[in-house]
């Protein structure tokens, strides 16, 4: 990818300094402050020496804009100090990215947040499968025009081979009504040819069922025809950022893992150990007694490294869990574990403890992979209806022929009434829990309120057997 070379032209030093500190920081490219009688002589000049302009130019006006001829090939940003819905709507059909008003409180972040969205999006590349020559070139101008490097093929048939052949596609967008093959089972077949490959999956589609269909085969999400550009923007967006983000965690949790690694072969060296209990013993002074104080000391030391040892072995257990995608896509318990950790964050923020009682015989039991999908469901409604300083308490276990998972949220609200949920996400969980012969709902606990699924015991295998 190329390394951006920022253009900062007439920007204030007191914008200049802090931006270019951020973008070294990040290492999201290099910038040059530029001078020049005026953003026209600018444009007019030769900019082939960058790839991104930020420029302030106070007195601007949509004719001013218009006249500017700023280049289609790299993004460039506007701060002035007059800025309205009309100038950002002819900005944006001049090649202008962004228009900021150079009074935004939020102007750093605002440029910042426009830089490192460009950087993520160099490193995708979008595969546009539709039959409608029409549909596929409204997709992909919308695609350029956010810098997206995109290809797109008419034949679902040939999608397979194209794919083999260019392995830095991760983002399919697909239409439903295809000739020969539809989209839904265009994506069954790609992730059944590339398992190890992942891709972000959109569907399109003019009708409900659709979409229904769309998200109940794992799609990441669903536009309808015919596309707003901004909607479309705003949901590859989201979907691009939340694909870097898992990216990232993923690669914090191989470099922990690499850590942790170290340090439990670390623990086996008898050197290691001595010199950890010294440094424990060199934080406390012994004043009287030594000998009966540190052997005190030495018991200390012996409870902080079997503390220390027994949590990293058990990160270890979680982390191959993730990791393993068998675990990952069957068993109950690394499905419950895996949620545990992708919501801890967010609860650790809220001041929100997780407890979970677990039955140890039901949670090695494997289930069918979309059960993931509720579990997900059902905690991350729970973790985000908990006051702070509260209790999410996640509960397995049998009861008589069935196998029941629950998650009670804490919230003085939620006790007197709750209001019955009807989003997308609902719909497709009850789906799944109906189509394995169960049941799921929501009733009032202790707490809170509890959301639920119950399935049969013989929906699930014992991991002894799997």
């Amino acid at each position: 990818m190329d390394i951006l070379k920022i253009s900062l032209v007439n920007l204030p030093e007191q914008l200049t300094y802090p931006l270019t500190k951020i973008i070294k920081k990040e290492k999201l490219g290099s910038c040059k402050a530029i001078t020049c009688s005026s953003s026209l002589s600018y444009f007019n000049g030769d900019i082939e020496c960058t790839n991104f302009i930020v420029f302030y130019d106070s007195d601007m006006s949509e004719e001013h804009i218009i006249e500017l001829k700023a280049p289609s090939d790299i993004p460039v940003i506007l701060i002035t100090d007059q800025s309205n819905f009309e100038m950002e709507r002819t900005a944006k059909l001049n090649n202008i990215d962004l228009v900021i008003n150079a009074s935004d409180p939020e102007l750093i972040s605002l440029i910042y947040g426009f830089i490192k969205q460009y950087n993520i999006y160099q490193y995708q590349h979008v595969l546009v499968v539709d039959d409608s020559r029409v549909d596929t070139s409204i997709i992909t101008n919308n695609l350029s025009r956010d810098f997206l490097k995109n290809d797109n093929e008419h034949n679902p048939e040939h999608v397979i081979g194209l794919l083999k052949n260019s392995e830095s596609i991760n983002i399919i967008i697909l239409d439903y009504e295809m000739p020969h093959q539809n989209g839904c089972e265009l994506m069954e077949e790609i992730k059944n040819t590339f398992p190890t490959r992942e891709f972000i999956f959109i569907g399109i589609t003019g009708s409900r069922n659709g979409a229904i269909k769309f998200l109940h085969d794992g799609a990441d999400d669903v536009l309808i025809k015919p596309l707003d550009h901004d909607i479309f923007s705003l949901k590859l967006k989201k979907l691009i950022f939340n694909s870097h983000k898992i990216h990232q965690e993923k690669k914090s949790l191989d470099d922990y893992k690499t850590i942790i690694h170290s340090i439990i072969h670390n623990v086996y060296n008898p050197i290691y150990v001595l010199s950890t209990i010294n440094d424990i013993l060199l934080e406390n002074t012994v004043e009287t007694d030594e000998s009966s104080h540190s052997k005190l000391l030495c018991k200390t030391a012996k409870t902080k490294l079997t503390s220390t040892l027994s949590y990293a072995l058990g990160y270890l257990e979680l982390s191959n869990n993730l990791h393993d995608s068998s675990l990952k896509n069957h068993s109950l318990h690394s499905m419950i574990s895996g949620q545990l950790l992708i919501g801890a964050s967010k609860a650790k923020v809220s001041n929100i403890v997780i407890k979970e009682s677990l039955n140890p015989n039901t949670k090695s039991m494997h289930a069918p992979s979309q059960i993931e999908q509720v579990i997900t469901y059902l905690t991350k409604n729970a973790i985000n209806k908990t006051s702070e300083g509260c209790d999410v308490n996640i509960r397995l276990y049998h009861d008589k022929f069935n196998i029941v998972f629950e998650v009670e949220d804490s919230h003085i609200s939620n006790r007197e009434h709750y209001e019955q949920d009807t989003s997308i996400d609902y719909v497709l969980c009850t789906k799944i829990i109906d189509s394995l012969g169960g049941s799921m709902g929501r009733k009032q606990g202790e707490m809170g309120n509890i959301g639920y699924f119950k399935l049969p015991s013989t929906t699930l295998v014992s991991g002894e057997l799997h």
